[in-house]
């Protein structure tokens, strides 16, 4: 069973060429979407378009013809009132009074065609209606097309109808903004109070300066925290650096006298009532020859010697440079002892 396409429909269609409507209505039958979507295309979109026609060409008849009486009559009334000033002699009888009628005339018919334009706003709307049917023919076409805002579609599928309804009803609610704008606000504009502005800016003023104040004493508080800060751990970095010294000045001062007196005592003790005596030639401040009896402790003492002198110099430099002072002073005490 063969299908008749909506194409076949559409062709035995008339086309009527004058208004857009008719020449839409068949393009809108050979779409490819559900009936449904069809007739609201018709419905809505068809109906808003030929209702701003209408609107818009009833808006331009009236728009014309009293503009056309304000101007035409705003040209011959200067022109009219000049021959007013010609010689009476050599006017018709009673020219005077015809002009002075045809003047009162014209221009009550250039008050009367001005007030109407300003009173229907016929200029505005007729603008307005010119607007928004140019608007919501570019949109149908750009959707039937699929050029445009709906280039991105393969098809004319339900995202795009969605696409071209929304914006027909945007187009729609602008043109129903601008025509009926500050129409129904009867609220009346509120009226300027210097002493109020002037109030609510001198407490706006104060809570400013509040503000500053807050965060001015806040940055000194913690700038103060910083040098208090600062200065405690400089202080306690300082005495600790001292105490340090300190005790290593100590240590090396309680290592050099034990090895010196420890070494001066040894020898001194050697040194008194040696029989026979000692010779003359020493090592280190002690002889070279002893009895055999103590030859064992001048080893020792010898070797207590280098040990003092050894932990000596294992501290810092100046530890080392006085250890090594009261070292060489050893010997040189022994030998005046001996």
């Amino acid at each position: 069973m063969a299908t008749v396409s909506n194409a076949d429909n559409v062709e035995k269609a008339p086309i009527n060429k004058k208004q857009f409507t008719g020449r839409v209505e068949r393009v809108i039958d050979s779409l490819v979407l559900p009936k449904a979507n069809r007739e609201l295309l018709k419905l809505r979109f068809l109906d808003e378009v030929k209702f701003y026609e209408n609107k818009r060409n009833s808006t331009r008849k009236y728009y014309n013809f009293f503009r056309f009486t304000v101007t035409t009559g705003s040209i011959l009334l200067p022109a009219i009132l000049s021959l007013g000033q010609m010689d009476p002699n050599k006017l018709p009888p009673n020219f005077d009074q015809v002009i002075y009628w045809t003047s009162w005339t014209i221009s009550l018919l250039v008050t009367i065609s001005n007030g109407f334009l300003q009173l229907f706003s016929l200029d505005k709307n007729f603008f307005n209606y010119s607007l928004t049917v140019e608007q919501l023919k570019t949109e149908g076409w750009q959707f039937f097309g699929l050029s445009g805002k709906y280039e991105e579609y393969e098809e004319h599928d339900k995202k795009s109808y969605k696409e071209f309804c929304k914006a027909i009803e945007t187009i729609k609610r602008k043109q129903v903004e601008q025509e009926y704008s500050g129409k129904a606000d009867s609220q009346k504009k509120k009226e300027f109070n210097f002493a109020d502005e002037m109030e609510k800016f001198q407490d706006k003023a104060t809570k400013n300066i509040a503000i500053a104040k807050k965060a001015k004493d806040l940055a000194t508080g913690l700038a103060t925290d910083q040098a208090t800060g600062l200065a405690t751990g400089l202080a306690s970095g300082l005495a600790t650096g001292l105490a340090t010294d300190q005790a290593t000045g100590l240590a090396t001062g309680l290592a050099t006298g034990l090895a010196s007196g420890l070494a001066t005592g040894l020898a001194t003790g050697l040194a008194t009532g040696l029989d026979p005596p000692l010779s003359s030639d020493t090592v280190n401040g002690l002889p070279k020859s002893m009895p055999p009896i103590t030859q064992p402790i001048r080893d020792i003492t010898l070797d207590i010697g280098g040990a003092a002198t050894a932990t000596t110099a294992a501290t810092d430099a100046t530890a080392a440079t006085a250890a090594t002072d009261a070292n060489a002073t050893v010997p040189k005490t022994i030998a005046e002892v001996i």
